[in-house]
């Protein structure tokens, strides 16, 4: 076989002819100009994307990916959320939603957000063919506030979480209580605009970053003379034992009046306390909120007053 490449005609200038002659005579096949190519390559490309549209809105209305807004809920929680704890979501979105919307991440972060226990939606993850994992920082109680009908939950921001309790829910352990809160309760998820339940938490957050609970637990943090409301010349708040010793606490962490000690020396003379009276063992009340602390010893049993 030889071929014989000759000069393309007039006609199809931009191209060339190739002539192949064969035992059956000569055949000749001219390359299309570089214009139809581009059009047969366009064709191609909407026929692709016209057959890509069509499978894309077939599995989009596939009930397989499809997941229902109704069933979102929390599925894992951490240990101190357990149990006792009113966990209830806001009211489930309405309606159907498919995996492959491209505003369902967008929905569920904004429905997991709205809810009084997540403070931050960390992500959302897509798992086909029909369910997302949601990752999510919670908001974990920092002390419970007295109420008339019981007890309301904080966390370390002042922000009210859900339900209200007969008594701290044992899941949380020592979780102190907020005794004198002033005014109506905060709204769940939104921040207790009370100065005394602020007090409160400030003491609350320095027992338990100097980890004294175990030495010595706190059940309430007495803040009915916050401010000096009762008697300006007493602590302004008192902390309460389980054995409903006292342990005066002065004025509040954040105080700047000129006097009240540091908080590390507060700690500092619970802590020679406890290392003399172990559990309070034997003793009335303590006042640590001079530079040195002071011990009322209990009476004991056999003394007649």
């Amino acid at each position: 076989m030889r071929g014989i490449l000759r000069p393309a005609s007039a006609a199809g200038a931009a191209g060339f002819r190739l002539a192949v002659s064969t035992a059956g005579g000569l055949v000749s096949f001219a390359r299309r100009p570089p214009v139809w190519r581009g059009a047969l390559a366009l064709g191609m490309l909407l026929t692709v994307l016209l057959i890509h549209r069509r499978v894309y809105q077939y599995l989009f209305d596939d009930d397989r990916f499809t997941l229902d807004l109704q069933t979102l809920q929390v599925v894992q929680r951490p240990g101190w959320a357990a149990e006792g704890l009113d966990f209830s979501l806001m009211p489930a979105p309405k309606g159907k939603m498919s995996l492959l919307d491209p505003n369902l991440v967008e929905v569920v972060a904004e429905y997991y957000q709205r809810s009084p226990w997540v403070a931050e939606v960390r992500s959302v993850e897509k798992l086909y063919p029909n369910r997302v994992r949601v990752t999510v920082d919670l908001r974990r109680p920092a002390a419970a506030v007295a109420l008339d009908r019981g007890v309301a939950l904080v966390d370390a921001d002042g922000v009210r979480l859900p339900g209200l309790y007969p008594r701290v829910p044992p899941a949380l352990g020592t979780l102190p209580t907020i005794y004198g809160a002033i005014g109506s309760p905060a709204p769940a998820g939104t921040k207790w605009m009370d100065r005394a339940v602020s007090n409160g938490l400030t003491v609350a957050a320095a027992l338990a970053e100097y980890r004294l609970s175990d030495a010595c637990p706190i059940s309430v943090i007495d803040v009915r003379n916050a401010g000096g409301r009762r008697d300006p010349r007493q602590a302004e708040i008192v902390l309460w034992t389980p054995a409903r010793i006292p342990i005066h606490w002065g004025r509040p962490p954040d105080t700047v009046k000129y006097g009240e000690v540091s908080v590390a020396q507060k700690m500092e003379n619970l802590r020679r306390v406890l290392a003399t009276y172990p559990n309070l063992a034997g003793v009335r009340g303590v006042k640590i909120h001079f530079h040195s602390p002071f011990v009322e010893k209990a009476l004991a049993k056999n003394t007649r007053r």
